[in-house]
């Protein structure tokens, strides 16, 4: 292994991860199978205010996902990766 490693993991920071992993790639999931089946084509008139609602549905499913790197309470401390 290389000579950072963590010593502790756990805690809050994995709580967290898995619930925010696990409701970003749920609502991924969602929205992909919605593209897929023709939410969008199926719109009608409304078709171009269903692209507003698909680039907030990717907003939130990007700060889901990127969340746990972001909000990492391990990131910015020295001595737990010594």
């Amino acid at each position: 292994p290389g000579k950072f490693q963590l010593k502790k993991l756990g805690g809050l920071y994995l709580d967290y991860a898995s619930i925010a992993y696990y409701d970003g790639v749920t609502l991924l999931a969602g929205v992909v199978l919605i593209y897929l089946a023709g939410g969008v084509s199926g719109a009608g008139v409304f078709r171009n205010d269903v692209w507003w609602v698909f680039i907030c549905l990717f907003l939130t499913v990007a700060s889901w996902l990127w969340a746990p790197f972001i909000f990492n309470p391990y990131q910015f401390v020295w001595k737990h990766f010594c």
